[in-house]
């Protein structure tokens, strides 16, 4: 998209304030300081303050390099999904411009990368403020705003359900109409106001151990930390105390933050025994495979996504059938964690008013083996819809109407062909709008075939579309005829077999 393309919607948002000329962009002050020496080692249980355990994680993961990499790749995954469109070509059209030009011009994926931020890492989920030309639920969608989850306040009333903070301080109610709240997986206490479990909460556990070994094993080339003391026989306790001391001044003198070099005192008598003991006070086991450990790190992280371990990290062994194995648990992941998403989102902007009903908004990547799964089932239904109208037990009036029946037949083309739905049912989709078509709504085409097409050249004769008795093949090897008596010999009694 050119630059001449996109249209920054009018107002382009009624709550979030533009800070003022001048101001250099920065994290803040306050609650957002990270320590150098230490983040986020003690993190607020869940359910006793979700302002301040939510600052915390979003604190905390950045300073895990390997959670930070799997929350990329697992963001780009869903924002790489591809949407589409379906209605009237106007209605279309405005529905994409709005979704193009979208977060202040930055379009979808400026829109989707910091909400999938707030879903993953914040226990108060993501926010998203939608911009109508009217402050009135019918009024139409002009932009979708990113709200940092950190300003956003859950009431738990329905009609104003978040109070949004700006930077100035002012607090915004915002109608059920005008805002989106989304946990990924919300709690079911009532009274946590739809507050929920966040990808980074399940894994906070086996994230804070792996960021712990990764310091453990820096700070053994440049960290400061006391992890040995030497016991040497012989040594009065006052000069141990003034080594340590001379030890640390000499650290600060160095400037190391973190490392600092194992603690030797020496014996003064000369004449005593000389002896050695050495107590770690922190060290990995000696048992510890660091390939394992990363192993099941990556296998407990693609859990906490809902997604499958190749996304994160290539399978482990390699031999053979590895490849057909990736591409099954590929096909399996797109049902858990994105799939979930999906439907959520379809569900948001098709019956939440987000888009006008004339529209329907779909992912174009769903659970690829769902996919082939229906793909099978309606090519069995098919066929046996065949088999039955080529042995005259219905006509193709008949199997056209199954197939409306069973949703393998779009009810508009059954309209198109001049005929009607006799049982009036209809097959709906969860997050798809149901809109009962009319004959207004379809141009009428050519009537639907009256009989069954020809046979496949080659194929065995299949009689026409009534209750003619369909002719028998030859007997058997074993004397029987298919579905029916055994066959007679020719002396007049029956075979044996």
């Amino acid at each position: 998209m050119t630059a001449s393309n996109v249209r920054l919607p009018e107002p382009g948002s009624r709550i979030i304030e533009e800070p003022p000329v001048g101001i250099v962009p920065g994290l803040g002050v306050g609650n957002l300081i990270i320590s150098v020496a230490s983040a986020a080692d003690s993190v607020t249980p869940w359910g006793t303050n979700v302002k301040q355990r939510d600052n915390q994680l979003r604190q905390f993961w950045p300073t895990e390099p390997i959670f930070a990499s799997g929350l990329f790749t697992t963001i780009s995954q869903y924002v790489a999904f591809g949407w589409t469109l379906t209605g009237p070509p106007r209605s279309v059209g405005i529905s994409q411009e709005m979704l193009s030009n979208c977060q202040f011009g930055q379009g979808w994926e400026g829109l989707v990368e910091p909400f999938l931020v707030d879903y993953f890492t914040q226990d108060n989920g993501a926010f998203m403020e939608i911009v109508r030309t009217e402050d009135d639920p019918r009024a139409p969608v002009i932009s979708l705003n990113h709200l940092d989850s950190r300003l956003c306040d859950r009431t738990g009333r329905h009609d104003e359900p978040v109070i949004y903070t700006d930077n100035n301080g002012a607090r915004h109610y915002l109608k059920w109409y005008n805002v989106v709240a989304l946990s990924e997986f919300p709690s079911p206490i009532e009274e946590a106001y739809g507050v929920g479990y966040c990808a980074l909460t399940r894994l906070l556990r086996s994230v804070q151990t792996m960021r712990d070994i990764g310091i453990l094993k820096q700070e053994k080339a440049s960290g400061r930390f006391t992890r040995q003391v030497h016991l040497v026989s012989g040594v009065q306790t006052k000069i141990i105390e003034d080594a340590v001391a001379q030890k640390q001044s000499a650290a600060d003198a160095a400037g190391f933050l973190r490392y600092i070099q194992p603690l030797i005192v020496a014996s003064l008598d000369p004449t005593s025994r000389v002896s050695k003991e050495t107590i770690d006070l922190a060290s990995i086991p000696e048992d510890y495979d660091e390939v394992k450990a990363l192993q099941t790190y990556i296998t407990i992280m693609a859990m906490a996504f809902g997604g499958d371990y190749q996304s994160y990290a290539p399978l482990p062994g390699g031999g053979l059938g590895s490849g057909s194995q990736s591409k099954i648990l590929n096909m399996k992941s797109r049902g858990k964690g994105p799939g979930l998403f999906m439907k959520k989102i379809e569900r948001l902007f098709n019956f939440h008013g987000v888009l006008p009903r004339t529209v329907t908004f779909s992912f174009g990547e769903h659970d690829s083996a769902e996919q082939i799964e229906k793909t099978e089932l309606r090519r069995s239904r098919a066929l046996e819809r065949e088999i039955r109208i080529r042995s005259g037990e219905i006509t193709t009036e008949v199997a056209r109407q199954l197939a409306v029946d069973c949703g393998d037949l779009d009810e508009r083309y059954l309209i198109m062909m001049r005929e009607q739905n006799a049982t009036h049912e209809h097959v709906v989709d969860d997050t798809v709008p149901f809109d009962e078509p009319t004959p207004s709504d379809v141009e009428p085409g050519m009537p639907g075939p009256k009989e069954p097409p020809k046979a496949t050249p080659g194929a065995v004769d299949q009689p026409a579309n009534h209750n003619e008795r369909r002719p028998r093949s030859p007997a058997t090897s074993q004397g029987q005829n298919p579905g029916g008596p055994p066959e007679p010999r020719r002396g007049g009694g029956f075979m044996n077999g």
